[in-house]
């Protein structure tokens, strides 16, 4: 009697909590430098409100005098002082910054995003990463584009914010295929989908069986009864670095956007 072996295979997909804190400890600077700037053209204006005061500036690209490299900031409100020296860190940025570590992950993700990510080369995306990051690290402050400096309150940019949010708000997506138990004959080839929508995102590796993947479906082809281990990362380093804040008493904090961390 002939017996039709049957592979029984389970991928199960586990989400495991990040947990954030801020540590207690001091940190070094690692790197003094000076920054300075240059104009957005065509013009691009934002204002801010608290407590009845407003501050109305035009956008500016700042940018680090030691090789040109841009950077953002991060304190609505506060003045910035060019070309004075500031203070470097790449460990407890959130602590140093005065900020929560949600906002120092949720302001990196953003400057990750923005500016000089895929197509978002021309310079309004400056503006709109600008404008995001103030939105989060607020500091009280009611912060809106205007259509000139001091004018009226204006909605533009709206569909590339969007845009931006979607690409933050789906960072930590997992994939998802539902925790499915499959039976599956030995050779024969079995589609798993993301129902998340995320897979092409990631970098796919399968030990124990033969695969394709072809942007959110996932084909399996079971080559013998052994374990399959399936394992998918995401990687975000087009930068090459780690982020840093510059910091110093009498002038603006600023953020040098890195890589971040893997999604495993």
């Amino acid at each position: 009697m002939n017996v039709l072996k049957k592979l029984k295979w389970v991928i199960p997909i586990f989400l495991f909590g990040i947990i954030l804190s801020i540590p207690n400890i001091k940190a070094k600077a690692i790197t003094t430098d000076s920054f300075n700037y240059e104009w957005i053209d065509p013009k691009i204006y934002v204002s801010k409100t608290k407590n009845g005061v407003t501050r109305s500036e035009r956008i500016r690209i700042y940018h680090r005098n030691s090789d040109g490299s841009i950077v953002y900031c991060i304190q609505p409100g506060v003045n910035f002082a060019a070309d004075v020296p500031m203070d470097g860190y790449d460990s407890n940025q959130a602590s140093i910054a005065g900020m929560t570590q949600d906002q120092w992950l949720r302001v990196n993700l953003l400057a990750y995003y923005g500016y000089g990510y895929g197509n978002h080369t021309d310079s309004k995306w400056y503006a709109i990463t600008q404008y995001e990051i103030w939105k989060v690290y607020n500091l009280g402050w009611d912060v809106y584009w205007v259509d000139s400096f001091h004018g009226n309150r204006i909605s533009q940019f709206e569909a590339e914010s969007q845009e931006l949010l979607n690409l933050v708000d789906n960072h930590y997506k997992r994939p998802s295929f539902n925790n499915q138990t499959i039976n599956t004959v030995v050779g024969d080839t079995v589609k798993l989908t993301d129902t998340n929508g995320v897979l092409q995102s990631y970098d796919v590796s399968v030990n124990g069986a033969s695969y394709r993947k072809d942007g959110n479906d996932l084909y399996i082809t079971t080559n013998s009864i052994d374990e399959i281990t399936v394992s998918m990362t995401k990687t975000s380093n087009r930068f090459g670095r780690i982020s840093l804040v510059y910091t110093r008493p009498d002038t603006q904090n600023l953020l040098f956007a890195g890589d971040l961390d893997p999604v495993i």
